[in-house]
């Protein structure tokens, strides 16, 4: 399927080699988030998001404003994702926004700004 060119490419990403231990959102979830939960806040206040949560809700909401978004995960790990990652920078987009929020290495974050200047 030759994808159009989006307005917007997202990518989040972490290098915390702690990440890949398996489990590791599902206890922070639940020594952290679901207790949260189960007070029931006021709804000004909103419970913690799951890891990498913060993007999906970015192109949510780009994607309710008539905005075409592609966005990519875990783009360092997973082969089909770098691939969909590099083939939706080789088409142009507008705009890609990166998220650093769980990227704790300079030099991380450096090489993946130079992949997207290089390729778009």
């Amino acid at each position: 399927m030759k994808r159009g060119i989006a307005d917007i490419v997202l990518v989040a990403e972490t290098d915390d080699p702690l990440d890949r231990i398996p489990g590791r959102g599902e206890v922070t979830d639940q020594y952290f988030a679901e207790p949260l939960r189960l007070i029931r806040p006021s709804p000004s206040i909103r419970p913690p998001h799951p890891h990498m949560l913060a993007s999906v809700c970015l192109a949510t909401w780009l994607k309710h404003r008539g905005f075409t978004v592609e966005a990519f995960d875990n783009i360092f790990t997973i082969p089909s994702s770098r691939e969909g990652f590099l083939s939706a920078l080789d088409r142009g987009p507008r705009a890609v926004g990166i998220s650093t929020t769980f990227m704790r290495s300079e030099a991380s974050i450096a090489r993946l700004a130079a992949t997207v200047r290089e390729r778009c």
